[in-house]
C-alpha cells in the first residue's frame, strides 16, 4: 500500500541502482516519489570523494551486484552500449516535464529503461528520441520543446546544490522528513520510517547513533 506523504527522490540515469529503485517502487507502488534529477558525478565530486567508476575492482564488483539483484527482483537489467555516458540531456529533460506528475514518471522510465532495460545508447540521438516518444507517449514536437528547456538547464545546477546541502552524497537517495536513506536497500527503511508506529525503533536508534558520532569525535566514556 502505497503511503501518501511525498518522498524525495535523487537519481541520475547513469546509475544502475537508481534505474533498480525507480523499477521497484513502481511496480510495488509502496512510496509517493517526488523525483529530483542530479549529476551524481557532480554531487560526489562535491562532497569529496571518489565514484565507483574509477575504482576498478569495486566497479566489476558493483554491477555484478546489480545483476544479482536485478535477477532476485525480477527487473531486466542490460548495461548501455556506451559507459560512462553524459546523462545531462536526460536529467534536464526530465526536469522539464515536472509540471506533470505523469508525464514525468512516464519520461524518466522511458530513459531508464532505454538504458538499463534495452542497452541502448545515450549517444544516438535519433533512437533516443525514438524510444522515448513510443515509450513516453509525447509527441515529437513535445519532445524537441522540453529538450530544450532552458530553465530546466540552470535548475539541474540547483538541485545539486540543494542535495548537497541536505546530506546527499550518491544515488538513489531518498529524503523522509530531513533525513537521507541512501542506496536500493533502504527502501524498506524509508517505508518504516513513513509508518508512524516505529517511533520508538527510530528513537533507539538515533540514541545509538549519537553515541557513535560522540565517539568518532574523540569523546570517551559514553
Amino acid at each position: 500500500m502505497k503511503n501518501t506523504k511525498q518522498v524525495n527522490f535523487y537519481f541520475d540515469f547513469t546509475s544502475p541502482y537508481s534505474y533498480l529503485a525507480w523499477e521497484k517502487i513502481l511496480r510495488d507502488q509502496s512510496l509517493n516519489l517526488r523525483p529530483i534529477p542530479v549529476m551524481v558525478g557532480k554531487v560526489i565530486a562535491e562532497v569529496g570523494s571518489v565514484g565507483p567508476g574509477e575504482i576498478k575492482p569495486k566497479r566489476e564488483y558493483l554491477f555484478k551486484d546489480c545483476l544479482r539483484r536485478a535477477l532476485k527482483l525480477d527487473i531486466p537489467l542490460r548495461a548501455p552500449q556506451i559507459l560512462p555516458f553524459n546523462p545531462l540531456g536526460a536529467l534536464r529533460f526530465a526536469l522539464a516535464c515536472s509540471d506533470d506528475q505523469e508525464k514525468q514518471k512516464r519520461v524518466i522510465t522511458a530513459f531508464f529503461r532505454y538504458g538499463w532495460k534495452e542497452g541502448g545508447n545515450f549517444e544516438d540521438y535519433e533512437s533516443l528520441k525514438k524510444y522515448i516518444v513510443e515509450e513516453a507517449g509525447i509527441s515529437e514536437q513535445e519532445y524537441d520543446t522540453l529538450d530544450s528547456d532552458r530553465l530546466a538547464r540552470k535548475a539541474i545546477k540547483q538541485n545539486i546544490k540543494d542535495a548537497v546541502s541536505n546530506g546527499v552524497f550518491g544515488v538513489p537517495s531518498f529524503e523522509v522528513e530531513n533525513e537521507i536513506f541512501w542506496g536500493l536497500d533502504s527502501i524498506e527503511f524509508v517505508c518504516a520510517k513513513l509508518n508512524q508506529d516505529r517511533k520508538e525503533t527510530d528513537e533507539k536508534i538515533e540514541m545509538e547513533f549519537n553515541r557513535f558520532v560522540k565517539i568518532l569525535e574523540g569523546e570517551k566514556n559514553v
